[in-house]
């Protein structure tokens, strides 16, 4: 601190805070030599008085990606290290992170996880990140074994604290281990699709995802798990992971993963024919394989296509059931609640069983949050606003915004602002619109684009903001062509459309350029 107090005359605070990376060079201080005239003497001056187990333990905690506990560094060190990174503790170079946590976990500050690593060989640093990615890559491997059919709040918990640091093994184990990181990742996925997805995590395998030699590695089956988990963020990678998938898949089992993962991408962008043919196939291989869950699974995406069409309510409905029923024999409580919360909507769009679905989404959030799962209770909150109007209609869906947005489902981040774009006490539709089609820009996802656009158009027109409804009008003229595009305009602005050639030329050229807003509201 008191290094960076010397450089304020020079920089701002800010802007220290950003270069932090460069603090060993930028935070040093003109004056006589002496053993603190820079960060990095400060630590050279600590680092001499370390014994030998201390400084054969520190350079391998600096290799650690993230925060660690004991158990940890038992694995990566060795048993007996726990006494040396007490001894670390003391001399302040180890802190506990803030906040409660158990086991309780530890930390370097970056800056001396800089200076420690630039005196580290690089064979104990690949060393240290291989034991932390083969400990967890256990670790997960057991929490995903479990996890469709125990919903415990504690192992939920166990399984959101490791999640972040399986991401980050995923990171190093894609460019060194690929056969390692597609075992962590398909792990990972299905922990994330069951407990609620994580922003950081859900990069880290579509990162993963991207590489060739973690492509290189996978089974369809492995496409299948990750694909599905990245639907919450990515449509288009799943788009490719499924023609990766139908590409290598040759048995039974890999033809189901194929079918199974195609047939939800193909929901999720708006191909219900394909989407219900590749889903009938994997039905019966499913049935073929015995595998329950995944025949639950299928049955909720069909519901899924057809909820989307909605021109059969009730065979959505039927299918749905169908799907929950299927879910309970394979034991699998919270897909069970997911598939209630899918009903509670088909009701909502419907109109049918507007009284049942009411109770089913009071029992769905109810479920949600016993166990814990945030982003199922902003499914329950975002659907009971669907439902039926309430005074605090407005706050409940700002809950589901901002859990939508911290667990990095997209998709249903983008119908949470559409949904409080509707209130009648909104006065910032527009806005709101406009944060909708950037998450779905975000999400690469075509159907949201359309649909956000399309009442983007309508919402620009009657309020005036005609050049802004003819620069969006020439985005979706690239998504969808121009008679289809036309058709959703409203018919004033059709009659109109010649005098605003240049902005939709501007749209089609740009694409839509909104407001740059972290929070709309």
């Amino acid at each position: 601190i008191e290094l960076a107090a010397a450089r304020v005359r020079h920089l701002p605070v800010a802007e220290l805070a950003v270069r932090g990376d460069d603090g060993l060079r930028l935070l040093g201080r003109p004056g006589p030599a002496s053993r603190h005239r820079t960060l990095e003497a400060a630590f050279a001056w600590t680092w001499d008085l370390l014994d030998a187990d201390e400084r054969s333990v520190l350079p391998q905690l600096a290799a650690l990606p993230r925060t660690f506990d004991l158990d940890l560094v038992d694995a990566v060190v060795g048993p007996g290290a726990a006494g040396v990174v007490l001894g670390l503790l003391d001399r302040s170079l180890v802190s506990p992170t803030v906040g409660a946590s158990q086991p309780t976990r530890y930390r370097l500050l970056d800056s001396l996880r800089s200076f420690v690593l630039a005196r580290t060989d690089a064979t104990i640093v690949h060393r240290a990140r291989l034991a932390h990615a083969e400990y967890h890559a256990g670790r997960v491997g057991k929490l995903a074994d479990r996890i469709r059919t125990d919903d415990s709040r504690s192992l939920v918990q166990e399984a959101r604290r490791i999640a972040r640091e399986v991401a980050a093994a995923i990171d190093w184990a894609a460019a060194e281990q690929a056969p390692l990181a597609v075992s962590l990742g398909r792990s990972l996925a299905i922990i994330l699709e069951q407990i609620g997805p994580d922003p950081e995590s859900l990069a880290a395998l579509a990162r993963a995802a991207r590489t060739p030699a973690v492509r290189a590695s996978v089974t369809a089956t492995d496409l299948y798990e990750i694909g599905k988990a990245v639907c919450y963020s990515d449509v288009e990678l799943v788009d490719d992971l499924a023609a990766l998938a139908t590409e290598i898949a040759k048995d039974a089992r890999s033809r189901l993963a194929a079918h199974h993962l195609t047939g939800w991408a193909d929901a999720y962008q708006n191909r219900p024919t394909s989407a219900m043919g590749h889903l009938e196939a994997a039905e019966r291989l499913a049935i073929e394989c015995d595998d329950l869950w995944q025949l639950a699974c299928i049955r909720q995406a069909r519901g899924v296509v057809m909820r989307r069409e909605m021109v059969d309510p009730a065979g959505a409905l039927a299918m749905f059931e169908s799907a929950a029923e299927t879910y309970a024999l394979a034991g699998d409580a919270m897909h069970v609640n997911n598939c209630r919360y899918m009903m509670a909507a088909v009701a909502a769009s419907s109109g049918e069983r507007v009284d049942e679905a009411i109770v089913w989404i009071d029992e769905c959030a109810a479920y949600a949050r016993a166990t814990g799962n945030r982003v199922e209770v902003a499914h329950a909150i975002l659907t009971r606003a669907r439902l039926r109007p309430r005074p605090d209609n407005d706050a409940l869906l700002l809950d589901a915004i901002d859990a939508f947005r911290a667990g990095g489902d997209l998709r249903c981040l983008t119908g949470s602002y559409l949904e409080l774009a509707r209130q009648p006490s909104r006065s910032d539709a527009i806005a709101l619109l406009e944060a909708a089609l950037g998450v779905a820009n975000e999400a690469n996802d075509q159907t949201n684009q359309v649909t956000v656009l399309e009442r983007l158009i309508v919402a620009c027109w009657e309020s005036g903001a005609q050049r802004k409804a003819a620069t969006a009008l020439g985005v979706l003229i690239n998504l969808i062509g121009r008679v289809d595009a036309t058709s959703r305009c409203p018919p004033a602005m059709v009659e109109s459309l010649p005098r605003w050639r240049t902005a939709i030329a501007d749209g089609q050229a740009n694409g839509y350029t909104c407001r740059e807003r972290t929070d709309p509201l």
